[in-house]
Parts: C-alpha cells; structure tokens; sequence
C-alpha cells in the first residue's frame, strides 16, 4: 500500500482531489475498486470517469474534469506511460542473480559476457558470442556463429541456429525458431528440390518475438527485423523479408519470401502477404487481410484481397444493396414488356 502522494511523485504529476489516500493496487477502469488507481489512456474511456469504483484516477493533463467531481486525479503528460510505470511498481519483477549453470553445454569456443544467468539444459554450441547481462532460460538451443548483444532475454525452448544476429534489449517468448530454413524448391524432372538457404537473420536492438514464432533465414540476403519491432505470438517471416522500424505484427500473421515491410507499420492478425509485396511506411492493413499487390506509403487496407479501407467499405455496402437493385431492375423490365405489348 502507496500513499497517493508517494505515487503522484513517482510519476511526476499533479494530485487534483484527497492528497490523503493509501492505494493498495492497479484496477480497470470500467468497474474499478476502492482504495485502487485506474488509467484513462484513450477518450473511450472517459465515459466511466464518474461512474468507476476507483479511488484514483490517472488522466491526461489536458483532459477537463468537472468542477463538482467527487473523485481524485493524477494529471500526467501521458498516462500511456505512467501505466507503464506503475505496472513495474506495484510488480515488480524478480531479479535474477547471474548464474551459469553446471548442466548448461557451453562449448569452449564461445564467450559468455558478464553478469549472464543461463539455466540448465541450455545448449550453445561453437564460436557464440553473449554480450553483458544476457538471460538464457532452460531448454534453449543456440547454434555455431551467433551473436547475442547485451541485456537481451530469451525464454525457455527457443532454437537459434547458426549465423543469427541478435541485437541489445531483445526479448524471444517460449518456443520461437530464429534462423530456420526458408521455404524455397526448384522443380527437377517432376521433382521439388530444396534450395539451401545461406543468408543471416540479423534482429536489431529492442525487438520482441512473441512465443511460437518462425524467422527464416535468407536465401543469400539476409532476414532483417529493424529497431524496436514487436511481433505478437505465431507469426512467420519469411526468407529475405525486410521488417522496418517500429512495426507492430499482430498474432497469426504470415510474411511470404523477399516482402519489404516498411517503418511504423502496424499489421493486424491473420494478415497473410504474397512473396515479394512492398509495404509503405506508417501503413495499417485490418486483421484478416490478404495481401496479393505492394501498398503505398500511409495507406489504411482492409478485406481479402486487400484494398483501400474506405474504398472496400463502399463496395461493400453497394454489394449488399445488390438484391434489392435487382429485383427492382426485374420490376423495371417487367413493365417494360407489358408496356410493349400494349
């Protein structure tokens, strides 16, 4: 238990309301819970203000309050954040003392960084280098000539294999394969031969895989995931694909071969692309989508195949108008004919 006053210095803002109040805990703000703070970080939550049970309520500076509020606020510059903050606050996570442990197979030919905690039944195999401060969970398999860089933490039962790179601050879930073979044949007398794939992936700095995810590695280029992208559970990338800055892929989405996928680009579930599709930076494409042609920068897509958003909508609408258009189309020519007898 906080008292208010302690967390509105946490955060940096201004108490509006009882500087007094002890706070055992986070709520939604839908319901919410006395003696708990809850959050209002988009306006469609503004509507429960006055009507949620929390006892705090974190807002945005600019937001106007009434007058006659019963309630007490922390005015901040972006509750986003202060969500964020607080999450760590009220729990935070245990910190792990570095360790190696005796039942890790760490090959002699590698070199492991300071500050390391890497459980047992991990594998790292020849020549891998592991930056400072680097969290490896057990049953995680790492390959010959792979580069880990600092504070990166990966999770039980991922597979790494040979010639990744993987940047600072990464965080890998459960079970995601890094580096595994593309999905490329040539067909011989009848025949489906498959291409070895000798390409890298490299991961640049703050990107998260989410668990079950399947990176491929590039053919001859390399698979790259740029700076700060998070790609939620089950997603596959492809070989040669290109993965800009600051995406965010939602579950269950799969990038065919050699696709460039530009920054800010938000990708929603079961997002499907061809091979060799070119996405625009700060594109949104709606989950469920088929991506079959390249999109423009700041487009906003939708539907199977893949459209602009708006333009779909339309269509939509006048195709569910259709019935009614041709039974009036069939009226229409009906009196026409009778017209015609007459």
């Amino acid at each position: 238990m906080y008292n208010i006053s302690k967390i509105n210095k946490f955060l940096n803002g201004t108490i509006v309301g009882d500087k007094n109040l002890v706070i055992k805990g986070l709520c939604d703000i839908e319901e919410g819970k006395k003696e708990h703070i809850s959050f209002v970080i988009h306006k469609n939550y503004e509507k429960y203000i006055e009507t949620t049970n929390a006892s705090v309520i974190i807002i945005n500076h600019n937001l106007k309050i009434s007058e006659n509020s019963c309630k007490t606020f922390i005015k901040v510059n972006n509750p986003s954040v202060a969500f964020l903050k607080l999450l760590d606050f009220y729990n935070p996570k245990p910190k792990l003392k570095p360790k190696i442990s005796k039942n890790a197979i760490i090959s002699e030919k590698s070199q492991i960084g300071k500050n390391c905690f890497i459980e047992s039944n991990v594998t790292i195999r020849d020549n891998v280098i592991i930056e400072n401060n680097v969290t490896i969970k057990s049953g995680t398999v790492i390959d010959s000539d792979v580069f880990i860089g600092e504070g990166t933490f990966i999770n039980t039962n991922v597979s790494i294999n040979h010639n990744v790179i993987i940047g600072k601050k990464c965080f890998i879930e459960s079970g995601t394969v890094v580096g595994s073979d593309g999905f490329g044949t040539i067909n011989v007398d009848g025949k489906h031969i498959k291409i070895p794939h000798i390409g890298k992936v490299i991961i640049k700095d703050d990107v998260l895989l989410g668990s079950n995810c399947s990176i491929d590695r590039g053919t001859i280029n390399d698979t790259v995931i740029n700076e700060n992208t998070k790609i939620d559970n089950m997603v596959h990338v492809g070989h040669n694909v290109i993965i800009g800055k600051s995406c965010l892929i939602c579950a269950q989405t799969g990038i065919g071969g050699s696709c460039n996928i530009g920054d800010n680009v938000m990708i929603g579930g079961k997002v499907g692309f061809i091979d060799h599709i070119n996405v625009g930076n700060n594109s949104i494409i709606v989950a469920h989508s088929m991506v079959f042609k390249s999109i423009k920068p700041g487009s906003y897509f939708s539907g199977d195949p893949a459209r602009n958003h708006r333009d779909r909508i339309k269509e939509d609408i006048l195709v569910s108008k259709l019935p009614k258009i041709s039974d009036k189309v069939a009226v229409s020519a009906s009196a026409i004919k009778a017209l015609r007898k007459k």
